[in-house]
């Protein structure tokens, strides 16, 4: 018989699933972020059905054991097992690396800092994998299993991970003048905020004197699932990334103005000329707007994907996000920098009396 509240993780896993099938059928921008999206999806389906294998099939008892942390390597219990155990390994690591992206933090996606992201998904499918022979991820308990040594270690990392992209998004949002851009940040982080709270309910469940027997954060992943496919079928969630094709397609976005690997101009709207009449093609943008070139300068010299600042340039504080492209016919690197008035500087100059007219 199936469990009616174990139908929440069937669904989430569901949910999850279209995501990811969406998300790579996207020929949009941004391939990295999709990929990433895609793969923290394909995570927590894993993760949602193989918790709701384990509570309706029983599979562990095809194999003799209490549990399916306890099924000898190699049998259906322990595929089982692995299932759901590698869903909830990659799932934290996946992200937080699909948060830094797509908040423009991308050093973490490479080198030393990314190897410290895998590190701990690395160490949890090896210690749940091996589980059945020294019962330190998941020890025998007084009627129920518990958490052993090891996994205290793993479900440590893994909420630091998750609070640490949760964080990342939230601060971006924040920092964000567009209000559906903050908007959609904020929720992002409310949903993703649920598996968290249930997460340390859970584990906490025997010191806090709160009797529990679902395992939380597979049931409120529904949340999140529901929340993040929202975002992409009406906020362009996995709409990110470099903004491809030409200027055209930006000429009702306000302020925009592309310049080369060497800061020299080469295109702009002409809502940017209204706004800084000292543009000009093949202009060094460090002459002619050397507030903005020092942001554009930083994201092209770490190649990030996205870096968004916030700036004020004469009486006027502007806000901008610069956008690193890279096309391959012809080899070309390039940044779209484009550019909200915010109003005016509350620390700019008084007028002159002659100016009060």
């Amino acid at each position: 018989m199936v469990s009616t509240i174990s139908l929440l993780p069937l669904a989430s896993a569901a949910v999850a699933a279209a995501l990811t099938v969406l998300a790579l059928l996207n020929s949009g921008r941004g391939s990295r972020q999709r990929t990433l999206f895609a793969a923290l999806n394909v995570a927590v389906a894993a993760w949602c059905l193989g918790f709701f294998l384990e509570v309706n099939f029983d599979a562990a008892s095809m194999a003799g054991a209490d549990t399916t942390a306890f099924a000898p390597m190699g049998s259906w219990a322990w595929a089982v097992h692995m299932l759901a155990s590698l869903g909830a390994a990659a799932a934290p690591a996946l992200w937080f690396l699909f948060a830094a992206d797509r908040t423009g933090r991308t050093r973490w996606l490479s080198g030393w800092r990314l190897a410290l992201v895998c590190v701990p998904g690395v160490f949890s499918v090896l210690t749940m994998a091996t589980n059945a022979l020294h019962r330190l991820a998941i020890s025998p308990g007084s009627g129920a299993a518990t958490l052993g040594p090891l996994a205290m270690l793993d479900q440590t990392a893994a909420f630091v991970l998750i609070v640490a992209g949760a964080w990342v998004f939230g601060v971006s949002a924040l920092r964000n003048p567009e209000p559906r851009a903050r908007a959609s940040g904020l929720r992002i982080v409310a949903a993703a905020a649920l598996p968290v709270f249930g997460g340390i309910v859970f584990f906490a469940r025997a010191a806090i004197g709160v009797p529990m027997s679902v395992n939380l954060p597979p049931e409120l992943f529904v949340a999140l699932e529901l929340v993040l496919a929202y975002e992409v079928l009406f906020a362009g969630l996995t709409d990110v990334g470099p903004v491809p094709g030409p200027l055209e397609g930006h000429l009702g976005k306000g302020a925009v103005i592309v310049v080369d690997e060497k800061l020299a101009v080469r295109q702009f709207t002409p809502a940017a000329i209204e706004a800084f009449p000292g543009l000009a093609q093949d202009a060094a943008l460090l002459d002619a707007l050397p507030e903005i070139a020092r942001h554009t300068e930083v994201c092209m010299f770490y190649g990030l994907d996205q870096l968004a600042f916030e700036v004020q340039i004469g009486a006027r504080n502007w806000w901008g996000r610069v956008q690193r492209r890279v096309s391959t016919e012809p080899t070309e690197i390039t940044c779209v920098v484009q550019l909200t008035d915010l109003g005016p500087a509350t620390n700019a100059p008084a007028p002159a009396a002659g100016d009060l007219a």
